[in-house]
């Protein structure tokens, strides 16, 4: 059993030595907002819209063996609301998000052409976060709480388009639109008082993307 345990063990190291590593990953960003313009019996009212400002900064780091890699993304995520007039006219509201996850991944390049490699990934994603509030009025002291915490888990499969630009360089294009997958989320809110406690649970099977951005998700990959 010992000779068993040390053959696979050597097969695994040579596995890995004779492997290429890559590094890679994506970043994102977006802001909007927005206002209405009410008009009746001469007098114009406008309301801003929330305004939001959403970042990623998403590295990867992995290994590739003929048409299978595997490795792991490391993901932070920020996203601040800020709402004017929420509650009476001059205040304003603001909501912030900060949160990090690791997403294991296994990908298998399952058809080539050319520079083109049709492949589908397996994706283990874990984030962990927090959301904060502060409400803000002239005539009022600023007001500052922490949110709730988020934990979430999910497993998915996403097919995507491998282009090799270089020998180094080379771009994937995440289909998001036929992902498939189960995920789960925690968000839980804890008060000043001990015994107070509020968890929502979500879970859910998914099959693609609910919002047009997400649809395709761009990122790229050098080789060493």
């Amino acid at each position: 059993m010992k000779k068993v345990i040390l053959t696979l063990v050597a097969v695994a190291t040579m596995g890995i030595a004779n492997a290429q590593l890559f590094v890679g990953g994506n970043l994102g960003f977006s802001k909007t907002g927005g206002s209405n313009e009410y008009t009746e019996d001469g007098a114009t009212a406008t309301t801003q819209f929330p305004k939001t400002t959403e970042w990623t900064i998403a590295p990867k780091i992995g290994f590739q063996m003929n048409k299978l890699s595997f490795g792991a993304i490391i993901e932070l995520d920020g996203e601040k609301t800020v709402t004017e007039g929420k509650y009476v006219k001059d205040d304003k509201f603001t909501e912030k998000y900060f949160g990090w996850g690791v997403c294991p991944f296994v990908r298998y390049n399952a058809f080539e052409f050319g520079n083109f490699a049709l492949f589908c990934e397996l994706q283990i994603p874990i984030i962990s976060g927090q959301y904060k509030t502060k409400y803000e009025n002239g005539s009022n002291p600023v007001v500052e709480a922490d949110g709730a915490k988020v934990f979430g888990f999910a497993i998915q499969a996403v097919p995507g388009l491998n282009y090799k630009l270089s020998e180094h360089l080379n771009f994937d294009l995440y289909v998001n639109l036929l992902k498939l997958g189960w995920s789960m989320e925690k968000q839980t809110v804890e008060t000043t008082d001990p015994t107070t406690k509020d968890v929502d649970k979500y879970t859910g099977f998914q099959v693609g993307v609910y919002s047009l951005p997400d649809v395709i998700t761009l990122g790229f990959n050098y080789n060493f």
